[in-house]
C-alpha cells in the first residue's frame, strides 16, 4: 500500500471530531445572525443544517464515519450559506 493510500485509509477511518465541531460552530454563528425577521431561505437553510448534523451523529455513534463526515460537512456548508446569505439581505 503507498503512503497516499495509507493516509487516505486513515483519515477516512478516524472519527470526524473536526468536521462535527465546525458544523456545530457554523450553524452556531448562522443562528446568532438569523432571527424570525429573516428570509425563509435563510432559515430554512439553518434548519436543513441541524437536520443533516443530527444524520452525522447518528452515522458517528454507528462507527460510519465517512457518512458522517460527509453530512456535517454538508451541514457546515448549509449553515454558512444561510449565514451570508441572512447578512447580505440584513
Amino acid at each position: 500500500m503507498s503512503l497516499a493510500a495509507a493516509v487516505l485509509a486513515v483519515s477516512c477511518a478516524s472519527a470526524p471530531i473536526q468536521e462535527m465541531s465546525d458544523a456545530r460552530q457554523a450553524i452556531g454563528a448562522a443562528r446568532a445572525v438569523i432571527d424570525e425577521s429573516a428570509p425563509a431561505t435563510s432559515r430554512h437553510g439553518v434548519q436543513r443544517a441541524v437536520v443533516l448534523l443530527e444524520r452525522a451523529e447518528g452515522h458517528l455513534r454507528a462507527g460510519e464515519y465517512a457518512a458522517a463526515r460527509e453530512n456535517a460537512e454538508a451541514a457546515k456548508s448549509l449553515a454558512i450559506e444561510a449565514r451570508e446569505r441572512a447578512a447580505g439581505e440584513q
